[in-house]
């Protein structure tokens, strides 16, 4: 709505339809709701679905986008309660659910990401690996790519293998990402644990690489915060991304 105004840096939107009534929400508080009245709120079996723009069909601009950056983006299976939308800060939107770490060193229920959420982010994100310094083990020195078939490429030399995801409360995301590297480095691995939501860099090495180098390594989002300082890193930053999964709930 107009009322509600511009928006300068990240915000949360989220949009829910039951069926009957649209209700649309910023950063947790819900600035608007209409119903069908015969209109087609639905997506038809075969349509494109479009985010951040309109697709229009008929005369004039086929196109109209949105100008700003979209990240994390999440399609769920139900339509959820006012009291589930989270406001973005981890409080529920007013309700009782969210994020809200309990301290310690392993992860929080409420903190822990699932193996589901963090596969979706590797695939669908573009990453670099390495750490703050320059050089051959900088970041910017070593793009790496996770792939749909869960295969994995560290691109600056071309190497490649298997990867997998696991839940493990010892780390503070609550998920251990395993790297197998095969061909000419079979027989090499290396371990990073995710960081609690929010931080950068996302993935960090727990220390167990056979290649000495790597355990000092860490994984983060390519366009996101510059430091490795754990706080909330930017978003997307660094292009579209591919919507190919449900979530439950």
């Amino acid at each position: 709505p107009s009322s509600v105004g511009l928006h300068d840096g990240w915000i949360k939107y989220v949009v829910t339809w039951d069926g009957h009534t649209r209700k649309n929400y910023l950063e947790g508080r819900c600035v608007g709701t209409d119903t069908a009245n015969n209109k087609q709120h639905g997506v038809p079996g075969g349509s494109p679905l479009v985010l951040g723009g309109l697709l229009r069909e008929f005369g004039g601009e086929k196109h109209l986008a949105f100008y700003g950056w979209i990240s994390e983006v999440k399609l769920h299976n139900r339509a959820k309660g006012e009291k589930e939308i989270d406001d973005g800060s981890g409080s529920g939107g007013g309700g009782s659910g969210g994020r809200s770490g309990s301290g310690g060193g392993a992860a929080a229920e409420e903190e822990a990401l699932s193996p589901a959420e963090c596969d979706m982010e590797l695939k669908n994100s573009i990453w670099n690996a390495g750490k703050p310094v320059g050089g051959p083990e900088s970041y910017e020195a070593n793009p790496w790519r996770f792939d749909s078939n869960d295969r994995f490429v560290t691109e600056r030399d071309g190497c490649n293998g298997r990867f997998q995801l696991r839940a493990d409360s010892t780390a503070p995301g609550g998920v251990v990402l395993r790297m197998d590297w095969e061909a000419g480095q079979d027989g090499n691995y290396a371990e990073f644990a995710r960081q609690s939501p929010g931080a950068s860099p996302e993935w960090v090495s727990r220390g167990n690489s056979t290649y000495g180098f790597m355990n000092s390594w860490n994984i983060k989002r390519r366009g996101g915060s510059s430091g490795d300082n754990g706080g909330g890193g930017g978003g997307g930053g660094g292009g579209g991304q591919r919507i190919d999964q449900l979530w439950p709930g």
